[in-house]
């Protein structure tokens, strides 16, 4: 099995996260390809999966920790030989059913209809007729690939397309929006109960109630209230300790 079919596996069960696409050196070395591009960085040229030996070691790692193995199922002629057969063989023409698009370049539908239908029913704003990529290119602009990759990463939305296009039959999307709402919390407390009052309330300085034209409304020094009475509190003075 090679890396590149190894990948998807990989980012399916989230044992690896793609890494951002590294700057273009200014004096490309031999070493560097711009003719291949690594799926591991976004796509970006210089290199392919095959050959970046980072994914090579994190897939080692894995394998020795035990999280990840590999499992032949091929037939085993030598334990399972296989019957004879005559001299016709059936032959499948493909794979049948579904499967569920992970990337965003692998959307067969117009992805400037898909964008334009998700934003009647989300947050997402864009005029795709007064963009100037969006009203001549089926494909979208960066901002309208941007956003509906974000929807297949995050499992907001979820696209089932046919294995086997046939040219005979238009090709039909499932889209089916995955609303992912977190479970509510009850909180439960007993209203019966009566309510116990503090035994003592600090009232700190400040504004105090109106109660004349006369007098200045202004507490300057804290009280503190004890059962319903004013008791008198330490003193806060400094003392000079140079004294």
């Amino acid at each position: 099995m090679s890396y590149a079919e190894l990948y998807p596996s990989l980012i399916e069960r989230k044992l690896i996260t793609p890494r951002d696409p590294p700057a273009v050196p200014a004096n490309p070395q031999w070493w560097y390809k711009p003719d291949q591009h690594c799926v591991y960085h976004s796509g970006a040229p210089g290199h392919n999966i095959e050959n970046y030996y980072p994914l090579k070691t994190k897939v080692q790692d894995l394998m020795r920790c035990g999280i990840l193995s590999f499992e032949d199922s091929g037939p085993n002629v030598t334990k399972n030989p296989l019957p004879e057969h005559g001299k016709s063989v059936n032959m499948v023409q493909g794979c049948p059913g579904k499967y569920k698009v992970k990337y965003v370049s692998h959307i067969r539908q117009s992805l400037v209809e898909l964008h334009r239908l998700l934003c009647d029913y989300s947050h997402m704003e864009h005029d795709h007729d007064k963009c100037c990529t969006c009203s001549v290119n089926r494909l979208g602009c960066r901002q309208v690939r941007r956003e509906l990759q974000e929807l297949l990463d995050e499992g907001t939305i979820e696209i089932l397309q046919n294995r086997n296009v046939d040219e005979d039959e238009p090709e039909v999307n499932v889209i089916s929006p995955v609303f992912k709402l977190p479970e509510p919390v009850v909180i439960r407390y007993d209203g019966s109960k009566p309510k116990v009052s503090p035994s003592l309330v600090i009232k700190p300085a400040g504004p105090v109630p109106y109660s004349s034209d006369r007098a200045i409304p202004f507490r300057y020094n804290p009280i503190a209230v004890e059962d319903g009475k004013e008791v008198s509190l330490p003193s806060t003075s400094v003392v000079n300790i140079a004294d």
